[in-house]
């Protein structure tokens, strides 16, 4: 024989309405009616045209819980209607986008109402307003069965019609509202209008039944707003618009959402690869010059930079004219942006790329160099154009100076300062695998641990997405701090430098250091010969050649080489060309010869500016060069794949396993249990915080009844309640509030044969 399952006291939880309850004198039914107050909201993402969210509702998150799954299922659903609970829409930023629907661009009076509405006895109100264009009401419902004893739920059905002008009265709302309201319960309605009359009426009915001594039902009229909806498009900003119901969370939620990014024109011969992790460019053929608006957002940070260069002030920009900036500087950058690299782990990524959030206020021009610093690439104005200059490997040959390009002949070295130094850089990036978090990345060169020690620096590489990206980053950050690379030199240069542009190459020969005079100004010049302003010496040295500056039909200058077909010796003031110069040389030109007897420096040129003390001088500031510091940069070791985090809570977490649900009858106890999150590495989640269970009857019946739980079962006494169809669900909660998914299941009914 079996025993019946005796009576037993359900542990009540920490939640307002929560398992139900045994009375001494009846069955009490849980509290399981909610609010339809609905928090509303518009957020401003970009100034401009972006490209949006490519995956819809997958790309939200609510506490870092995406709404909607990759199998289109809702993870936030609506505990009234059961349907998503989560509504969105959004405007992309162009000039002629439409309000939204229910936008939040309205001006509201309330009016005050403030009656009981009995059964069957209508209550109106009539306002006078020329400007509305719609109603909202508010009213409150307090509702129980309470015959023989027992408290369950119950039904309170009403009526809206409105009148508009001196028409008649028209049905808007027939509805009827189910459950056990023990408080009053907020409820509110929205009405469109017709605007063209100024006199609406509104008359409430309540359908159901007054309060009695068996029955609690009582409908309030709260308030009336008289709503005037201004339809606010917010041209050329891209925004958001969202609602949920006030219950479906207790407090604010985290929003973050995945966007794929602003829109910038791009060159012609350009096109966006399609991955949306590769945003790169693929050029193809020559360029014409123009530019063309795509379809998609680029992560190539050159023509965000012009964009936002050439944007309106109103919107965000510097308002520079297209014609004041110089785009084949910017293409020059962009090219070398997207060429490909290697990405740490076998395979191939673009060489600069930018996927960042611009949030912090500051003056437009710093969020330029901002974004050119992610592309080792500096502005400067030359005196007519907004210029460009990128660190990259020079492939032009260099200018060429000599002491007698400087005042005083003297170059004036200087070293990076030694507490400048770093040796390893802790490189904050965003993460796509850990949700976008700042995730740190340590970069460590050896060989500079060696010499100077274990020298750490922090920074944030803006914008970067991949590890790739961050440890390249940090590498130029310690490299550019070794005394070898960070060197500088500078002096005040005649007129002649006028045509040097920072981000060249030049190559000086300073006499001083190298003891021997390698260079100078030419005294005349064939096609075929040049003679010196002073004697040197060729050393025995194979492949000695000079190099002289020329000056082209445009009238720029540039630097041309040519084999030396002198015999080693000294003394020479005459030199003899192995192949005939295009064009002769102006008299007072440079010339410098390399022919290993003396180090030929190269430094970078990385500003040029009038002289303050003479007009005809410029002072030139520049930075040692070294054709191979950008292979150093972008030569590291094979990345290992790094474990999965377990030192904190995530930032997305995983749903609970196994949940089974069993009803005993007659006794009608509803059981749920299941176990803890697991990982995708199959570990289990141990910063599982608690978990939250609710249940319904039937399919299409209300969410409510919620439990909340550190152990991993809930149950519920639901004698009384007729239906034999119940469902759970369950979400686990991690210990930084981040909510999972719900899993759902149907009750199995197990029977209990009676006690004999």
């Amino acid at each position: 024989m079996t025993k019946p399952r005796p009576s037993k006291k359900i542990q009540k939880l920490d939640v307002s309405g929560s398992g139900s309850l045994l009375g001494a004198s009846g069955q009490t039914s849980n509290i399981s009616g909610t609010s339809n107050d609905y928090v509303r909201g518009i957020a401003g993402l970009c100034e401009g045209m972006i490209e949006g969210l490519p995956n819809g509702a997958q790309d939200i998150q609510l506490n870092g819980t995406p709404v909607v799954n990759p199998d289109g299922s809702a993870n936030f659903v609506d505990a009234i209607y059961f349907q998503p609970a989560f509504n969105w829409d959004i405007r992309l930023g162009t000039l002629d986008q439409t309000p939204f629907p229910d936008s939040l661009g309205e001006t509201v009076i309330e009016d005050n109402v403030g009656v009981q509405c009995f059964s069957n006895t209508p209550v109106t109100r009539t306002v006078v307003n020329q400007n509305m264009n719609a109603i909202r009401i508010r009213v409150a419902v307090q509702l129980e069965n309470t015959y023989n004893g027992n408290h369950s739920e119950s039904d309170l059905a009403f009526t809206v019609d409105i009148q508009e002008g001196t028409g008649a009265f028209v049905n808007r709302l027939n509805t009827s509202i189910h459950g056990r309201f023990t408080d009053f319960t907020v409820f509110q309605y929205l009405f469109p209008v017709d605007e063209t009359v100024n006199t609406y009426t509104i008359r409430l009915t309540n359908l159901s039944g007054n309060t009695t001594q068996d029955r609690t039902g009582n409908l309030q009229w709260l308030t009336i707003s008289e709503v005037t909806q201004l339809g606010i498009a917010y041209l050329n900003t891209a925004c958001v618009y969202y609602s949920f119901p006030s219950t479906l969370f207790s407090s604010d939620p985290g929003v973050s959402l995945l966007i794929a990014g602003k829109i910038f024109a791009i060159p012609t011969n350009a096109a966006i690869a399609p991955d949306r992790n590769d945003r790169g460019l693929n050029f193809s053929g020559a360029w014409n010059g123009l530019l063309y608006t795509p379809a998609l957002a680029t992560s190539d940070p050159a023509w965000a930079v012009y964009g936002i260069i050439t944007a309106p002030r109103q919107n965000g920009g510097l308002g520079f004219d297209p014609s004041t900036v110089n785009i084949y500087d910017l293409y020059n950058c962009s090219v070398y942006n997207n060429q490909l690299v290697s990405d740490g782990f076998g395979g191939t990524e673009r060489r600069y790329t930018f996927n960042g959030l611009i949030t912090q206020q500051q003056p437009t021009l710093d969020t330029v160099r901002s974004i050119c610093a992610t592309f080792a690439a500096k502005p400067y104005w030359d005196g007519v154009q907004l210029c460009f200059w990128q660190e990259r490997t020079g492939t032009a040959l260099p200018r060429i100076l000599c002491n007698a390009d400087v005042s005083g002949g003297k170059f004036t070295p200087s070293s990076g300062e030694f507490q400048t130094i770093s040796t390893v850089s802790n490189v904050y990036w965003s993460d796509p695998g850990n949700n976008y978090q700042s995730t740190p990345e340590t970069v460590e060169v050896n060989d500079a641990i060696q010499t100077y020690g274990y020298i750490s620096e922090d920074f944030t590489a803006l914008g970067a997405t991949t590890r790739g990206a961050a440890i390249r980053a940090g590498r130029r950050v310690i490299y550019s701090s070794l005394p070898k690379y960070a060197k500088q030199i500078s002096f005040d240069c005649r007129p002649y430098s006028i045509f040097f542009k920072p981000g060249e190459i030049v190559q000086i020969a300073d006499s001083g250091r190298g003891r021997q005079r390698k260079a100078g100004l030419i005294a005349a010049a064939t096609s075929t010969s040049v003679t010196l302003d002073a004697e040197t010496t060729i050393s025995g040295n194979s492949g000695n050649y000079i190099l002289v500056t020329l000056t082209d039909s445009a009238g720029n200058i540039y630097t041309e080489q040519s084999l030396i077909t002198n015999p080693p010796g000294s003394n020479y003031t005459v030199i003899n060309l192995a192949t005939p110069l295009p064009t002769l040389p102006a008299i007072g030109a440079n010339w410098q010869i390399v022919d290993g007897a003396v180090a030929i420096n190269l430094y970078r040129i990385i500003s040029i500016e009038p002289n303050t003390s003479d007009d005809n001088l410029f002072s030139i500031v520049a930075k040692y060069y070294d054709s191979n510091f950008e292979n150093l940069i972008e030569s590291f070791s094979n990345l290992s794949v790094l474990p999965s985090a377990t030192t904190g809570a995530p930032t997305i977490m995983e749903p609970p396993v196994g949940l089974t649900v069993t009803l005993t009858q007659p006794s009608y106890f509803l059981d749920s249990h299941w176990t803890q999150p697991v990982r995708v590495d199959g570990s289990l989640e141990s910063y599982t915080s608690y978990y939250i269970a609710e249940y319904k009857q039937d399919s299409g019946g209300q969410w409510g009844n919620r439990i909340t739980n550190s152990q991993p079962y809930a149950s519920w006494n639901v004698s009384g309640l007729s239906t034999d169809t119940w469902f759970v669900r369950v979400a686990a909660v991690a210990t930084n509030g981040v909510v999972s998914q719900w899993i759902t299941v149907q009750a199995t009914i197990i029977v209990t044969p009676p006690a004999h």
